[in-house]
């Protein structure tokens, strides 16, 4: 390919996306069944809206994902407080 000629739109994606696939680094991380969980709080709250009275109110919402198998866990809470998770996720502890 001569860097005089002007290209098409997909042939400069295709073009991209060859020299982007020479630097794609990839590595296997390996795990054992329920060693790991990854968890965070997803982004900004949701909403819940009482159908009685038109209340909204926020929620946040806690993920868990079991890195081995990708199952994740989610659930909303009124607030981001660990005392809060502590106790409704794991009333035992």
């Amino acid at each position: 390919m001569s860097s005089e000629e002007p290209l098409l739109y997909s042939q400069f994606c295709y073009y991209i996306q060859k020299d982007e696939e020479k630097r794609r680094a990839t590595m296997h991380i390996p795990r054992k069944p329920g060693e790991q969980i990854e968890v965070d709080w997803a982004g900004d709250p949701a909403h819940i809206i009482d159908p009685d009275t038109g209340e909204i109110t926020d929620a946040w919402i806690f993920v868990g994902v079991l890195t081995y198998s990708q199952y994740a866990f989610v659930k909303a809470y009124m607030n981001e407080k660990t005392g809060q998770l502590d106790q409704s996720s794991c009333p035992d502890v």
